[in-house]
């Protein structure tokens, strides 16, 4: 059995954790309702644009290169078969439990493939920039992920980035692996497919006349849905992340209240034990003296 020294020091080492995990949730918990926040104020408006330029894509007699389809048997050496381009958001930290590890794992199942002959990876996330380092792939940049300070701006560039790849005719496709959120308790991995524009067709097929031309409206319209679609992916990516933080931190809290619990129990043992022994010491003395 441990000292009781020993059992102290654990309950002072136990304590500290606790604080730790503490204020790590408390932190989580306040950036999650932050990034939630901006999730929802977000999606609001990105549904409407995304309506808008489903019926510019679908209806419109000008095919617009960011919506241009590449066939998948291609001319040429081999080695220019389906160039897809492969964007992975991870974490810039751990401690959020199997959040970066789930995502690492449909990004090898979806590498594996077979319909992906050639992969080109944008990481943003330290943890996604060291697992790919270690395996042949080719990177094309690795960024660290900015958590909350990442905005339009910031998704305004990646998307731009992506876009010059794209018409370029350097990829033939662009997908983005991100965390879907839908709530605290319910995110999960997701491909999405960013480039070439697949947007669902409207309900209503009504004709439209535009003003000005279609060709004008597309390039106006197209390049801000990409920016602020890529945003929107970054930050249910990130309050994924928050989410899984906060529940990971509060389930590290209650062990470490649940161990406290026994340790101070155990303390208590110890020392009723050492108090007995010590009684029956002196008894032991006292009727040897008689």
């Amino acid at each position: 059995m441990r000292s009781l020294r020993q059992i102290r020091r654990r309950i002072r080492t136990v304590e500290n954790i606790h604080d730790v995990t503490r204020a790590m949730e408390m932190v989580a918990a306040s950036r999650y309702k932050r990034a939630e926040s901006r999730l929802h104020q977000l999606r609001a408006y990105l549904d409407n644009l995304e309506l808008v330029a489903g019926r510019l894509v679908n209806f419109s007699k000008y095919k617009h290169p960011f919506a241009a389809r590449r066939s998948a048997q291609r001319t040429g050496p081999p080695e220019r078969h389906s160039r897809a381009g492969f964007v992975v958001i991870t974490s810039e930290r751990g401690l959020c439990g199997a959040y970066n590890t789930n995502l690492l794992k449909q990004a090898h199942e979806f590498l594996g493939s077979p319909r992906v002959y050639r992969a080109e990876l944008i990481i943003i996330g330290k943890k996604g920039e060291v697992q790919f380092k270690k395996r042949p792939y080719d990177i094309i940049s690795a960024s660290p992920n900015a958590g909350l300070k990442f905005g339009v701006e910031q998704a305004r560039l990646v998307s731009k980035n992506l876009t010059d790849l794209f018409i370029g005719d350097k990829l033939d496709q662009v997908n983005v692996l991100y965390s879907h959120f839908t709530s605290a308790a319910n995110f999960k991995p997701r491909i999405a497919q960013f480039l070439p524009i697949q947007v669902a067709e409207p309900k209503d097929c009504v004709e439209y006349i535009y003003e000005p031309d279609e060709v004008k409206l597309q390039d106006e319209i197209l390049p801000v849905y990409l920016a602020y679609k890529m945003y929107f992916i970054f930050l249910s990516a990130i309050t994924s992340e928050y989410a899984s933080r906060m529940i990971s931190m509060k389930a590290a809290t209650d062990n470490a209240d649940e161990m406290l619990g026994h340790l101070t129990l155990l303390r208590n043992k110890v020392r009723q034990a050492g108090i007995t022994r010590e009684i029956r010491k002196m008894t032991g003395g006292a009727g040897a003296l008689k």
